[in-house]
């Protein structure tokens, strides 16, 4: 089935990218603490925190998501790898890289909460203590936070790195007028008529339902539960997992 050579294509594939990106990122949180953690008479004088550099890692794993189907599924099949090795070799390289992305941002984070000087304007806080750090108010179990952080940040990757690969195959299998109309109309949809129909007919009704719905799917409404965001993603990942499927098992190479 070359599964093997396709999750080893997949991840050298994802190499290059993935250096870039570490490197602007790195080199850039460098020189804001060197510029602002740092300096005693910067002309940077307003005290801060670096918050949630996570975030970047995520919309990198969204975007590769968009740019990891079409050439690569053009070499394949053109080299007789089958569309069944193609996907769970992507499987395979999403859990692989967002499991390694997870470990580099938690390390991350750790060394730049280090090499900050303590009592200094800049301080660095991870995306995981942003949304959950009231859960250790009353606990000192480094252990428990470490684990916790970065299996949030895996699910969380892994989920985001499937929708973007659900929407890349989706349009893939797209006539171009198709294409339009939903490039067109999605976003009409959710940001302009939906909050209008909820306005006017719901009287905001819709726009709190969904509002509780995310906040229990995320564990806000469970004392700041990471584990219920870990399972909303892990379904969010299975969901979009099936329905890439079924749209990668009966594309067709196109010019």
């Amino acid at each position: 089935m070359n599964l093997n050579l396709s999750v080893k294509y997949q991840l050298h594939d994802s190499k290059k990218p993935l250096v870039v990106f570490y490197s602007v990122l790195f080199l850039s949180t460098l020189i804001i603490i060197l510029l602002t953690g740092f300096s005693k008479n910067s002309v940077v004088s307003v005290k801060g925190s670096l918050q949630g550099l996570e975030m970047a890692s995520a919309v990198f794993l969204f975007v590769a998501g968009l740019t990891s189907f079409r050439e690569i599924f053009r070499l394949f099949v053109q080299n007789g790898v089958s569309r069944k090795a193609l996907f769970l070799g992507r499987l395979i390289t999403v859990a692989c890289i967002s499991m390694g992305m997870s470990l580099i941002d938690n390390m991350a984070a750790r060394f730049f909460r280090a090499i900050l000087p303590a009592g200094g304007r800049l301080e660095y806080m991870s995306l995981f203590e942003m949304l959950y750090g009231s859960r250790y108010a009353s606990r000192s179990s480094g252990f428990l936070r470490l684990f916790e952080g970065i299996l949030l940040m895996f699910t969380i990757y892994v989920g985001l790195s499937m929708i973007g690969y659900f929407i890349t195959t989706l349009y893939y299998r797209m006539q171009k007028g198709t294409k339009i109309a939903v490039s067109i109309g999605v976003p009409a949809f959710l940001f302009i008529l939906l909050p209008m129909v909820d306005s006017y007919v719901f009287g905001g009704a819709l726009g709190r339902a969904i509002e509780k719905f995310l906040l229990f799917a995320f564990g806000f409404l469970n004392g700041a539960n990471p584990y219920y965001a870990m399972v909303t993603m892990l379904l969010i990942f299975a969901v979009f997992s099936g329905l890439s499927w079924l749209l990668v098992r009966k594309a067709v190479v196109k010019d």
